[in-house]
């Protein structure tokens, strides 16, 4: 597409002298728009593909993606990010995807509403259970926001948890902020996401 919308802004130059000036002018410019529009929509996939999947967790594992989602957000965000590592995980590449994604979530649901300045992420295995632990200093999730119906985000990261046939809590206190911590047990047969 941008290789023809390149082709069309060499032909529209080239036959300027046929066409009216002002004409000419005009849809020049409107396919020199296109062609960055174009750019841009080609850049925004590759950001979103790699946000989906990025690579690094099946070259690195989860404990490297999560460590580049929290440079990224706080990159984004200017928030301060701690991250915790207590032991060696590694996990099935559904699990680790479902608990990445949930991830993403969460930082995503503190950027949007937490109003927080500090977060912090603890990943490790606790009494055989993987544990991954999000918490915000924010002004907290309320019950009515746990309970809502249109809290699409948190029955997504719920139904992920489920996938992994693990349990996914969320709980928070206004002025104190929120904690969402996902577990599931090491032993389990899973289902693919």
């Amino acid at each position: 597409m941008k290789i023809e919308l390149g082709r069309l802004a060499t032909w529209t130059r080239q036959t300027s002298a046929k066409v009216k000036a002002d004409h000419a002018e005009k849809i020049h410019q409107k396919v020199t728009e296109l062609s960055g529009l174009a750019e841009e929509a080609i850049n925004t996939t590759r950001l979103i593909s790699r946000e989906l999947r990025p690579s690094v967790i099946d070259d690195l594992g989860l404990a490297a993606a999560i460590e580049w989602q929290l440079g990224n957000f706080q990159e984004r965000t200017g928030l301060t990010c701690g991250l915790e590592i207590t032991s060696e995980v590694q996990l099935p590449k559904n699990v680790a995807v479902n608990a990445f994604r949930i991830l993403q979530e969460s930082l995503t649901n503190i950027a949007r509403h937490a109003h927080a300045r500090h977060v912090n992420i603890r990943l490790g295995i606790e009494h055989e259970m993987f544990v991954l632990s999000i918490e915000d200093d924010g002004v907290g999730i309320g019950k009515v926001a746990l309970d809502s119906s249109r809290s699409l985000g948190i029955m997504i990261m719920q139904e992920r948890a489920r996938k992994c046939l693990g349990n996914l809590e969320i709980s928070g206190a206004r002025g104190r902020g929120t904690t969402v911590r996902l577990e599931i047990p090491m032993c389990r047969e899973r289902t693919t996401p």
